[in-house]
């Protein structure tokens, strides 16, 4: 009896090398929230002020982490056939977390949503949707789609 074997691509080699893995995707959404914290921290230090600048890293710290982690979940669920576990666990990690936060801080009020915290928050997380967007979608374009994943018999 002949032992079945997956059906492969090549795929995998075709990858920008920063796609190819969990740590270089992390490392790219951190550099992309790191040019706009270049732009968002200096700007909220001057309009609000040490608690403005609090808060932009703190935003800033929030994003990378929950985008971070957004994209490490994903790596659990790599085959094509868990691409709506993929997308559900990291939409609550890159959303719901940054999102609840923000309405957290907003109804809650005090120093630091006084200071822009909210809109500083919002400008990350829309940097971190589309950078974790494109990340996802050309890992997607990467992978084998579940035909070529299939045993052969």
């Amino acid at each position: 009896m002949a032992e079945s074997c997956p059906v492969t691509t090549n795929a995998e080699d075709s990858r920008p090398r920063w796609l190819a893995s969990a740590r270089g995707r992390v490392l790219a959404l951190f550099a992309a929230l790191f040019l706009v914290a270049l732009l968002i921290v200096p700007l909220a230090y001057l309009l609000e002020g040490a608690t403005g600048l609090v808060g932009a890293l703190l935003s800033f710290a929030i994003c990378v982490v929950c985008g971070g982690l957004s994209l490490v979940v994903g790596e659990v669920f790599r085959r094509p056939e868990q691409v709506l576990y993929q997308v559900a666990f990291s939409m609550v990690l890159r959303s719901g977390i940054p999102l609840g936060i923000c309405m957290l801080m907003y109804f809650r009020g005090g120093p630091l949503a006084e200071a822009g915290f909210v809109f500083c928050l919002l400008a990350f997380y829309v940097v971190t949707l589309a950078v974790e967007t494109m990340i996802m979608a050309a890992q997607r374009s990467h992978t084998p789609n579940a035909v070529n994943s299939i045993k052969a018999s």
